[in-house]
């Protein structure tokens, strides 16, 4: 019962439980709050039949009780008293108080679920509520898990610290120290190499360089001489 429920779950839950101060009218109202409510959630339909269950069981012990009594001495013992005004004289019979102790029991018993169930937790029965888990099909919540365990105190920590010291050096268990580990060498500072390439030839230029401008005049072709003409062959004469 330790799952927190919604409002509508408290107030019917704890009205279900409260009809048991209603008597026989108390099975009657619980029955209907049970019907129209069922299917608003499993915590109603579980404390709607608790509770008829319960309210049921309390008025037949409570009923068992006073036939017990009636047939008792003490009750018929009682008669004559009635007739002088028998109201004191019913209080102070012996029949009267266990059949007030069981009421009052009974009645401190659904008190204190009405309350659970107001604060918001599902309460069930011991013997009423594992029935009622089983006609309704509902499993039984799980157990809280278990605590992990604590660690040691520290009162503990130190008397176990005093019955090594208290110990012989013979007994004490001699624990090597580790090695100490190699310091490693300083490394010298290394340096990037620089970065070297290679020279590109000129037989692997696919294309030639073009040539400067002192050497394309150089290349250029000389003119050609202008052609003088010739002068015509003399005529020859007659």
């Amino acid at each position: 019962m330790a799952q927190r429920r919604s409002r509508d779950d408290r107030v019917f839950g704890a009205l279900c439980h409260g009809g048991f101060f209603l008597g026989w009218w108390g099975i009657a109202t619980t029955a209907a709050i049970w019907a129209l409510r069922k299917d608003w959630s499993r915590a109603i339909r579980l404390a709607g039949v608790q509770a008829i269950a319960y309210q049921a069981l309390a008025q037949a012990l409570f009923l068992v009780l006073a036939l017990v009594a009636c047939k008792s001495e003490a009750v018929t013992s009682l008669a004559p008293l009635l007739d002088q005004g028998g109201l004191f004289a019913l209080l102070a019979n012996e029949a009267a108080f266990p059949l007030g102790i069981a009421k009052i029991a009974l009645g401190g018993i659904a008190l204190l679920y009405m309350l659970l169930c107001l604060a918001g937790f599902e309460p069930s029965y011991p013997i009423v509520g594992f029935f009622s888990r089983l006609l309704l099909g509902i499993k039984p919540p799980p157990r809280p898990e278990e605590p992990p365990p604590k660690a040691e105190k520290p009162e503990e920590k130190k008397l176990e610290e005093k019955k090594l010291e208290e110990k012989k050096p013979e007994e004490r268990s001699v624990v090597p120290a580790p090695a100490p580990r190699p310091v490693p060498a300083p490394r010298p500072e290394q340096r990037p190499a620089p970065r070297y390439s290679a020279p590109i030839p000129d037989d692997s230029r696919v294309f030639s360089a073009a040539p400067k401008t002192e050497e394309r005049s150089s290349l250029r072709p000389l003119p050609k001489p202008e052609s003088v003409p010739e002068p015509p062959p003399p005529s020859p004469r007659e």
